[in-house]
């Protein structure tokens, strides 16, 4: 009977999905509902491919903006969607750039700007503001982390979903 259990847990591991990437080119159906943040990495995941997001017809369309300076899937030499002006930000979906967000209105979980360090700069770094989605309060001054720790830029955060 203990013979049997690798085989039994083979089949089960084969027959099951083990992750859901989406692959569906341009023009191609997509379910606007399967749009989602991954568990542990919170990286944003369609039923699109990485070039393309699912637009509200239910049709995946090219990405009209991005966040990253070199983002996933392109290949060397392709067109590049713009990158945000300031003022403005580039939403998980990357379907264009829009207006930052004033306090009080619901913001997308995590994008509070983007923090890193280096090991040539060992104290953290501002990599882009336009990761922001909420619009610095008239007191961003004041309000502006400037501790290693990288809490909000700005003095803008995005908590519990929402632009403070």
């Amino acid at each position: 009977m203990l013979h049997l259990l690798p085989t039994t847990l083979l089949f089960l591991f084969l027959s099951s999905p083990l992750i859901y990437a989406g692959d569906v080119g341009e023009g191609g159906t997509c379910q606007v509902n399967n749009n989602r943040l991954q568990l542990g990495t919170y990286e944003f995941s369609s039923d699109c491919n990485p070039l393309t997001f699912c637009n509200s017809q239910g049709k995946c369309e090219k990405k009209g903006c991005r966040r990253d300076e070199f983002p996933f899937g392109y290949s060397p030499g392709a067109t590049l969607p713009d990158r945000c002006q300031d003022g403005h930000f580039c939403p998980d979906e990357q379907d264009r750039c829009q207006e930052k967000l004033p306090v009080g209105s619901d913001c997308q979980l995590n994008r509070d700007g983007t923090m890193a360090s280096s090991p040539q700069t060992p104290k953290k770094v501002l990599i882009s503001a336009r990761l922001d989605e909420c619009q610095p309060p008239p007191d961003a001054k004041d309000l502006k982390d400037t501790s290693p720790h990288g809490l909000n830029v700005d003095g803008a955060v995005c908590l519990n979903f929402k632009c403070m």
